[in-house]
Formats: C-alpha cells, sequence, structure tokens
C-alpha cells in the first residue's frame, strides 16, 4: 500500500490516493493507531471534498463500519479531534504521515504494537493463515486439515475480522508484514510464516 500511495501521488492521481489513504487508515491502523487512523480518513476526507468525488456507494458500509468501530475505541471528542486534524493536514503530510506508517508496519524490528495481533488467533486459525498465505483456497485449506470447505471458510472470515483486514491479500500482506508466528508443534519454537511459503 505504501508503494501504491506514493505511486498514485507521484502520478497526480489523487482520487486513488484518497482511496489507498482510507485503505491504509481503516484496514490496518485502526486497530493499532487509531488515532493515526483517524487523521488519515480526515485528510483522506479532505481530499475526497476538495475533488468533488464522494465515496463510492459500495465501499460505504464497510467505511462507515470501520469509523464506528474507531468512535468506539477513542471516544467521539478524540476521534473529531483527530480527523479534524487530519483534514488539515493537506495531501503531503498525509501521504508521509501515510507512508511512515506503513514503513513501520514491515519493521523487521518487532514494535510494541505488533503484540495488539499476536495472540488473538487460534492455533488452527494461524495454520489457516499460513496456508491461506501461501495462496490456498478454502477447499484446499479444508483438504489439508481434514475439514469441511465451510469450516475452512469460518476460519478465514474469523481471520479477517480478528486482524481487522477486509481481505485474503489483506491478511496474507499483513501476516508476512508482522511475522506472525505460525502454533508451536511438541512444544518446539513458534515457527514464523514466510513471504513464498
Amino acid at each position: 500500500m505504501r508503494t501504491s500511495l506514493l505511486l498514485h501521488h507521484e502520478l497526480g492521481d489523487r482520487w486513488r490516493a484518497a482511496s489507498v489513504l482510507e485503505e491504509l487508515a481503516g484496514g490496518l491502523l485502526a486497530r493499532i493507531e487509531p488515532a493515526r487512523a483517524a487523521e488519515l480518513l480526515g485528510a483522506a476526507q479532505a481530499l475526497r471534498d476538495t475533488l468533488q468525488a464522494p465515496l463510492p456507494p459500495a465501499e460505504r458500509p464497510d467505511y462507515d463500519e470501520g469509523v464506528q468501530a474507531l468512535r468506539h475505541r477513542l471516544g467521539s471528542s478524540v476521534l473529531d479531534r483527530h480527523w479534524s486534524h487530519g483534514r488539515a493536514l493537506g495531501l503531503e503530510h498525509a501521504i508521509h504521515a501515510a507512508t511512515d506508517a506503513a514503513q513501520k508496519l514491515s519493521n523487521p524490528e518487532a514494535p510494541g504494537w505488533r503484540h495488539a495481533f499476536v495472540g488473538q488467533l487460534t492455533d488452527r486459525e494461524y495454520t489457516v493463515l499460513e496456508l491461506l498465505s501461501a495462496g490456498h483456497t478454502n477447499r484446499e485449506i479444508a483438504a489439508e486439515l481434514f475439514i469441511s470447505p465451510s469450516t475452512a471458510g469460518v476460519h478465514v472470515s474469523n481471520i479477517l475480522r480478528k486482524l481487522g483486514v477486509k481481505s485474503r491479500v489483506q491478511a496474507a500482506t499483513l501476516a508476512h508484514q508482522l511475522s506472525l508466528p505460525a502454533p508451536s508443534a511438541g512444544g518446539a519454537e513458534p515457527g514464523r510464516l514466510q513471504a513464498g511459503s
């Protein structure tokens, strides 16, 4: 997302830059840096207002749900304060803040916020996430784990919800970026999800 944001900015595609800001804020940062997420959403809204390009209707339910979750976490007054600050940032500062946050997400030195994700998944969900990250479909995951495809789908849905992402690709990307540990086996040291595994 960091590369995408920088590329859209370089090309002058402010509409897509707004979309990436929203995705980064709502999809990844809302759970771990809610104040920064609120600022970036405010900046994206200001950009959309300037462009007269409202949020597409198909994206509205997820967007509203994300904003409501932020309001619950921060409280209305704190959310409004950070949102207003984001609206006043300007595009250059918003992109700098967003790319800085995205860089932290991919930093191999485990920052404190990484632990917001670790421990949320069950051992089975870690296993499903590892298979998902390797590109397996629900049917393939089911065959590998000797479960039904519908049960595999439930596990995938739970993983997306717990990681605060909307798609399998986002879950796999986040798993790789955070090097989320795979479940330990027989008391051995936990493994780590590897890109391309």
